[in-house]
């Protein structure tokens, strides 16, 4: 393609065109003058026949270049447009001529120029947006609790949430991408080794693996899940995992499976009780009254303790459920020890366990609900006695100041390990103690009467020392 400089415009030809013809005219009109004058005819007027076509040819042919001057303007922008010398933006100018020519081009300059300002406008208005939505997007992404982590085909980590980073022990995003995942879990999770690590380095499909970080469940474990990460064209374009602290749904997986093995033994063993006593006073015509009535206790007993353990059922799902609530009214504490002392006697009798009460001289008396109150500590001195061997000691004190009430339960039993105490109040908690493990408990006990004491606006606190014994204390508020 020529060159702007190298073709003459329409209007440059134009012009040519008009002074060709012009100058022959006026040739011509001259000729002829010269010729009536040589005859003698229009003498007086052939200085101006010869002067007014000079002037008129003179006078259009700069009107025609002041025409073609502006039409030469607006075809060399347009011809530059045309041949990408320059962008639309930078072409188009305005002109200065006062033409109508030049007045309607601005007019369209201007147009243009407000248009291509406006898309301009656009284009940043939407550059902003894109990187506002990325911000939240990262942002999203970043308060999500699971590790999510891209990687590549090879495996190779892309992008990292800040979860992410914190469960590999990775400072910065910059410290984990560029590695290979596989190798950076294999040096977090030590235990992860063998067919497992294998599975995770081939392929890319769906997998899932939990880790586990030592033999107990309470030392942590961890799921890993990866899925393909899908393109436009629906092949695999890497892979996308997530990683997950199920450390505490392991552990109450376990507890509900504690708790369902400790139930059915502690429904089987008092209905199997219950069945072989009543049937023994069925089919036995000549036996007499006290042994009668010995039977007749143990089934009582039984059912008083299936009673107790469908109480203690009752009583979670009412917590699960935010039902557990309070009925208060006013309570005489003296009666109220009286009354959980009977509750609790035959047991401490049953074990040759030296059971006593201590309360100050005057009590005062508390706003409370009585039965959950009474049920509360009942639970407590329970366990002490269940927790304490033969011949030991298990003691109730009532303490009083001006602002709380407070009942300790001490007793010399097997005491509770430190690293157990944080978790005593859970549901379904059960220690790792051998001598605990062959009690049927429910394990649900401790987590009713610390829910009592917070409805009541008071707590429950405990110490213990292994072997040593532990002491349990229920405060609530006076006021």
């Amino acid at each position: 393609m020529n060159s702007p400089a190298g073709n003459l415009s329409f209007t440059r030809r134009l012009i040519g065109h008009y002074l060709v013809f012009a100058l022959a005219g006026l040739l011509a009109c001259i000729s002829i003058v010269m010729v009536l004058a040589l005859r003698g005819e229009l003498l007086d007027l052939a200085g101006m026949a010869v002067v007014v076509p000079l002037v008129v040819t003179i006078a259009g042919a700069f009107a025609l270049q002041r025409i073609a001057h502006v039409n030469s303007k607006i075809e060399e922008q347009l011809q530059r447009i045309s041949v990408g010398v320059a962008s639309q933006a930078g072409a188009l100018v305005r002109l200065p001529d006062a033409a109508p020519v030049s007045h309607g081009w601005n007019t369209l300059v201007q147009r243009v120029q407000d248009e291509l300002a406006l898309a301009a406008l656009d284009a940043k208005l939407g550059t902003f947006a894109g990187t506002l939505q990325q911000q939240r997007w990262e942002q999203t992404v970043n308060s999500v609790p699971d590790g999510i982590i891209a990687c590549d085909r090879g495996g190779t980590v892309t992008h990292a949430n800040q979860s992410a980073r914190q469960i590999l022990n990775i400072g910065g995003e910059a410290k984990l991408v560029g590695r290979n995942l596989v190798d950076v879990l294999e040096q977090r999770f030590p235990s992860l080794a063998g067919p497992a690590l294998e599975d995770l380095r081939e392929g890319a499909g769906i997998l899932s693996r939990e880790i586990r970080q030592g033999e107990e469940t309470a030392a942590g474990v961890w799921r890993v899940l990866r899925t393909p990460l899908l393109g436009e064209t629906h092949s695999v374009g890497g892979s996308v995992w997530v990683l997950r602290d199920v450390t505490q749904q392991k552990l109450a997986d376990d507890m509900r499976q504690q708790f369902v093995t400790a139930a059915t033994h502690e429904l089987r063993t008092p209905l199997a009780n219950i069945a072989a006593y009543a049937e023994t006073l069925t089919s036995l015509h000549n036996i007499d009254a006290e042994k009668q009535k010995g039977f007749y206790n143990i089934i009582r007993g039984e059912a008083i303790r299936l009673g107790r353990f469908v109480d203690d059922l009752l009583n979670v799902t009412r917590m699960e459920a935010g039902g557990l609530s309070l009925v208060r009214s006013e309570v005489e504490v003296e009666r109220l020890v009286g009354e959980i002392t009977e509750k609790v006697a035959p047991q401490s009798q049953q074990k040759q366990l030296r059971f006593e009460t201590k309360l100050p001289p005057k009590l005062p008396k508390v706003r409370a609900d009585k039965d959950k109150l009474a049920a509360a500590i009942v639970n407590l001195l329970g366990n002490a006695i269940k927790y304490t061997p033969e011949g030991g000691w298990v003691k109730l004190k009532v303490e009083a100041d001006a602002a709380h009430l407070r009942f300790v339960v001490e007793d010399s039993g097997i005491g509770i390990a430190a690293d157990e105490l944080p978790k005593l109040c859970q549901k379904f908690f059960r220690s790792r103690d051998s001598r605990v493990q062959e009690l049927t408990v429910s394990g649900l006990g401790l987590a009713f009467t610390q829910e009592v004491a917070r409805l009541h606006g008071g707590a429950l606190s405990v110490s213990s020392e292994l072997n040593k014994g532990s002491q349990f204390t229920l405060s609530l508020p006076l006021a």
